[in-house]
């Protein structure tokens, strides 16, 4: 399942489940969606949920931060999960100054 389809599941359950939002049409355009999700999930009160709703919004949060992650050592996600370099070329400037004391030039996979 892709990351628009996870989020228009998520979108959809949470309209679902509050009947006096469920007139709102889902928007088309990525960055809408993601504002719509937020805001359902900052007014959605604390009550029980099913377990696929609970295991579609954990791949989409996972997949949402590995994708930041890469997005700030410069790296983007190529089709198929594999990744490639964003200006095409390798520049160690990254160092890593974390508690693991990698090899100085290291990417560090360490959350700081």
């Amino acid at each position: 399942m892709t990351q628009t389809k996870r989020r228009t599941y998520l979108i959809a359950v949470l309209l679902k489940e509050q009947p006096q939002y469920s007139k709102i049409e889902i928007p088309s355009s990525e960055a809408a969606q993601k504002i719509l999700l937020r805001s359902l999930l900052n007014i959605r009160m604390p009550l029980p949920l099913n377990d696929a709703f609970l295991t579609v919004q954990d791949a989409y949060l996972q997949e949402a931060i590995r994708q930041k992650a890469l997005q700030a050592f410069g790296f983007r996600a190529a089709s198929k999960g594999a990744v490639s370099l964003a200006r095409g070329y390798y520049h160690p400037a990254v160092r890593c100054d974390c508690k693991c004391r990698q090899q100085p030039n290291a990417l560090c996979a360490v959350h700081r």
